[in-house]
């Protein structure tokens, strides 16, 4: 939405150069509203390009993946039942895995066909498969409280992108040992809400809604 009026603004101006090239006499003035007229339209094509992209980049919302828990819960807790035994991996993507711990931050990666992985192949080929059924493009995320962030997507650049998912808290309004200010796993407990982003104090946007005991969707940045 925040592209439509600079697109606009950039048709109607070269438009505009378009049709006063036409009607103008003056040979000179002619060429230059088509040289601007032109610059106007390609700039606009190459936004419009950009926006269309973006457009089919974006992560689906939380009131789509609210729709879609009921069928996906399944597998979902197939998810969370693997991730809790595997508590040494604080991010298993279908492409990486982190893991290990020193003062909570993980200190261990691992890439896709290296060969080096502490997570079998057949293990996470197991995880692959699972997150390609519902969907999660970005596979799942556990901090040290054993809240699961299961990452259907992300899109965007520095503090403009966002992702969305499904989150699985242990214990929905508990105190976090990480001190996170994301709701609804810590001390302010709702089953709904939304932050915008502000700069001072520095707070990360995000919005999140209940879909069951201990789940919710979620939409969390820009940070």
């Amino acid at each position: 939405m925040e592209m439509l009026l600079p697109l606009a603004i950039l048709l109607a101006v070269s438009v505009g150069c378009y049709l006063c090239a036409r009607a103008s006499k003056h040979i000179l003035l002619k060429v230059l509203l088509w040289i601007v007229g032109g610059a106007f339209g390609a700039i606009f094509i190459l936004l419009l390009l950009l926006t269309g992209f973006f457009w089919e980049q974006e992560p689906p919302s939380i009131t789509r993946l609210a729709t879609a828990f009921p069928e996906r819960r399944a597998a979902l807790e197939q998810i969370l039942a693997m991730s809790n035994q595997d508590t040494h991996f604080s991010r298993i993507d279908p492409t990486f895995v982190n893991y290990g711990y020193i003062d909570g931050t993980p200190y261990g990666q691992a890439l896709q066909g290296q060969g080096n992985s502490p997570l079998p192949d057949e293990r996470w080929n197991s995880y692959r498969s699972l997150f390609k059924k519902i969907k999660l493009q970005q596979g799942l995320e556990r901090d040290a409280d054993g809240n699961v962030y299961f990452r259907s997507g992300a899109v965007g650049l520095l503090n403009r992108g966002h992702s969305t998912g499904y989150l699985y808290c242990r214990d929905a309004g508990s105190n976090s040992s990480q001190k996170s200010s994301f709701e609804p796993c810590t001390l302010s407990h709702r089953d709904s809400g939304s932050q915008s982003f502000s700069m001072e104090p520095r707070g990360e946007a995000y919005s999140f809604m209940k879909v069951a005991d201990h789940w919710f969707v979620f939409d969390q940045g820009p940070s």
